[in-house]
C-alpha cells in the first residue's frame, strides 16, 4: 500500500479510470477509510468489474471503501504498490513543534516558466525564516531537486526528499 495526501494524485495529474481519486475531505482524520486500486489489483481481485467501486476491501482487518481505479501502468516510487490510501495528519503533526519532521517528503509543481533554481531560492529563504523562528530545529531542512534527477539516478528512491513551490 502507498499512503499519500489527496493532493498528490492531482499534482501528478493522475485521474481514475473508474470511480474517482481522493477528495480533500478524505485527507482529514476520521475520513481516511477509502482506497484506490491499481489497475493490476482491480483486475486480480475484482476481475476488472465496474461494480468494484463501492465494494469493501479489508486492510489490516479494517474495512476500506473502494472509490477508484488508477490507470494501467501508473506507479509512483514503488512499482509493487497494489492500492493507495489517503494520508491524514493530526493537529499535533501539523503544529509548529512538528514542523521540521524528517518523516515526510514534499512535492510541488513549478509554475510555467519557473525554474528549479527560483524554487530553490524561495525554499532557502523560507528555511532561513524558519530557523529564525525555531532555532533549535536545525534538522529537516527542505532541499529542492528536480524529480528528473531523482528518478534517473541510482540513489535509493525511498530516501529522497524533494520540494518545489509555486514561484
Amino acid at each position: 500500500a502507498m499512503r499519500a495526501t489527496p493532493s498528490l494524485l492531482r499534482l501528478l495529474q493522475v485521474q481514475a479510470i473508474r470511480g474517482r481519486i481522493f477528495t480533500e475531505q478524505e485527507g482529514e482524520i476520521g475520513n481516511t477509510k477509502k482506497v484506490l486500486l491499481t489497475y493490476g489489483m482491480w483486475q486480480q481481485s475484482f476481475g476488472g468489474r465496474d461494480d468494484a467501486i463501492g465494494q469493501t476491501l479489508r486492510v489490516n482487518g479494517e474495512p476500506f471503501t473502494v472509490v477508484g481505479v488508477l490507470p494501467k501502468g501508473f506507479s509512483f516510487l514503488e512499482p509493487d504498490v497494489k492500492f493507495w490510501v489517503p494520508l491524514a495528519f493530526t493537529a499535533e503533526q501539523k503544529s509548529d513543534d512538528s514542523r521540521h519532521s524528517n518523516n515526510w517528503s514534499y512535492l510541488g509543481r513549478l509554475k510555467p516558466g519557473a525554474t528549479v533554481e527560483q524554487a530553490r531560492q524561495q525554499i532557502d529563504a523560507l528555511n532561513a525564516r524558519n530557523l529564525d523562528r525555531f532555532p533549535v530545529r536545525k534538522e529537516g531542512i527542505t532541499v529542492v531537486v528536480s524529480l528528473d534527477r531523482v528518478f534517473h539516478s541510482d540513489a535509493n528512491q525511498a530516501a529522497w526528499t524533494a520540494a518545489v513551490v509555486d514561484v
